[in-house]
């Protein structure tokens, strides 16, 4: 079974009947609500804990370091490719 997009509901919900339509809303109003653990992997668990402690040293990025960052990389390589 694929994913099923909002546009699909939307294109399925008319011929539905009203308790069909119901059930579907139980559905969905009951997973939202949910809060679901992740399941990783041993190594995105090293990852995710890698990432927690660069944060916590600041070894971290905003938004504008990054870009700044990146602009500057990417002039990097342009000029390298171009000499």
């Amino acid at each position: 079974m694929g994913t099923i997009t909002p546009e699909r509901i939307v294109e399925l919900w008319p011929p539905l009947s009203q308790e069909a339509r119901q059930k579907i809303a139980e559905i969905a109003e009951g997973d939202s609500s949910k809060d679901v653990p992740l399941e990783l992997s041993d190594e995105e668990e090293r990852l995710l804990a890698r990432a927690r402690d660069d944060f916590k040293h600041g070894r971290a990025l905003d938004a504008d370091e990054y870009h700044a960052e990146m602009s500057a990389f990417m002039q990097r390589l342009a000029a390298k490719s171009t000499s």
